[in-house]
């Protein structure tokens, strides 16, 4: 419950990925769920039931771990990226195998449809980012500039800017038609692992494995100072998200767990779950929060404060070994 920070009955846990999973994401209706994991496969679920639908299934054809998805702005298409240097592309319906989409160096990290659907980006560990024609895989341009692994894309809700985070510690914006490099953003201490924009364009937030959520002004690339460094994750952090109106930004870390701020202020308001270790991915749909983690994620503990407010873990004797999707209640 993206409101209250706990954890949903409807969502629970659903099992049959057989390793980590690295990301997912909703459809637009918000009717599926897709993941991706580093068994290979992408799996689609029905997002209310949290069942595995028959109709679509287990995707397969990555030749190594997936670690990447996103669906068209219509929903008709699933984008996945993979460690066998390809993006693929799949008939969101039938789950059928459109194309694959090859030009890459090496793993491929992060996608993402503009928001007309016209243009795929991708973002890989040879330092660069793609662009491809969303329709007929045809490869556009590739985007150079990064001096190590790109790890996330994401373009503004306009569609004029692309937004690439990476290795180097920096965060580089794009012109998502000519491809041309419009500035750098530096002030990241490591790894850039994701950004994202808010629902209005006017901001993009960073996070990495400096331990930090950073906010931007879009336009000028400046970091604002009314906002400036969100500090509180105890390890890296690996993914960010805006909520739909843009009152809530999520981030989500190697600490365990997910943090929501207020998009305006800055202010830290809660702390989510824990889980235990492994990558964590998030996305709003509808308000609602959806995590993922690695393989070893079984459980969730509730977090409770200390008398100044500061969130503290329960210890795991407290509720002994309850399986998930048990909703575990405050003792």
């Amino acid at each position: 419950d993206a409101q209250s920070g706990k954890a949903l009955r409807t969502l629970g846990t659903l099992e049959g990925h057989g390793g980590g999973v690295m990301s997912v994401a909703f459809s637009p209706d918000g009717a599926t769920l897709a993941s991706a994991g580093t068994d290979k496969t992408v799996r689609l679920w029905d997002a209310q039931s949290g069942k595995a639908l028959r109709t679509l299934g287990t995707l397969e054809g990555h030749g190594g771990g997936v670690n990447s998805v996103a669906f068209s702005p219509d929903g008709t298409t699933l984008a996945s990226a993979g460690d066998d240097k390809t993006v693929r592309l799949w008939d969101a319906q039938s789950g059928k195998a459109l194309r694959s989409l090859e030009g890459h160096g090496d793993w491929v990290r992060s996608v993402a449809f503009s928001p007309d659907g016209a243009t795929l980006a991708s973002a890989g560990d040879d330092n660069t980012v793609r662009l491809w024609d969303a329709q007929s895989g045809k490869a556009l341009r590739s985007l150079e500039g990064h001096g190590d692994w790109v790890r996330s894309v994401a373009f503004s809700p306009d569609g004029t800017t692309l937004a690439s985070a990476g290795n180097d510690k920096t965060v580089r914006l794009w012109d998502a038609q000519s491809g041309k490099a419009l500035r750098t953003l530096e002030g990241h201490g490591g790894w850039v692992m994701s950004v994202a924009y808010s629902p209005d364009g006017t901001t993009l937030a960073s996070v990495g494995d400096d331990k930090t959520v950073r906010l931007w002004d879009a336009q000028s690339g400046k970091a604002l100072r009314t906002l400036g460094t969100l500090e509180g994750h105890g390890g890296g952090v690996m993914s960010v998200a805006y909520s739909p109106d843009g009152a809530t930004l999520a981030s989500a870390g190697d600490d365990k767990t997910v943090r929501l701020w207020d998009a305006q202020s800055g202010q830290f308001q809660r702390l989510a779950a824990l889980a235990s270790p492994g990558y964590a991915v998030i996305d709003f749909k509808k308000g609602e929060l959806v995590e993922a983690c690695g393989d070893a994620w079984r459980y969730l503990k509730y977090l409770t404060e200390d008398e100044d407010g500061r969130p503290v873990a329960l210890p795991w004797e407290v509720f002994g070994e309850l399986p998930a999707p048990a909703l575990l209640q405050r003792p």
